[in-house]
């Protein structure tokens, strides 16, 4: 997997941050687009999502799909 460009990377971050100022899901102006912003770690627990693409900006998340794990991290796509 490509690494990303780090100063792409803070720029988004940077942007981000100045659009989406509370936690949790944020719904934007272009439709079915959506932002998350979690600012703690969460127990493991069941989840289901919607198909979609995930953007990290920063952070890791872990999930575990039976007994298999997937890390994701920040610049993760």
């Amino acid at each position: 997997m490509a690494q990303p460009d780090p100063a792409k990377l803070l720029e988004l971050k940077t942007l981000l941050a100045r659009h989406v100022p509370a936690e949790g899901p944020l719904e934007t102006s272009l439709g079915g687009v959506y932002v998350y912003k979690p600012s703690h770690p969460h127990t493991r627990q069941p989840e289901r999502y919607d198909a979609g693409v995930v953007i990290m900006a920063s952070g890791k998340k872990r999930c575990y799909i039976k007994n298999k794990i997937n890390n994701y991290n920040a610049g993760d796509f």
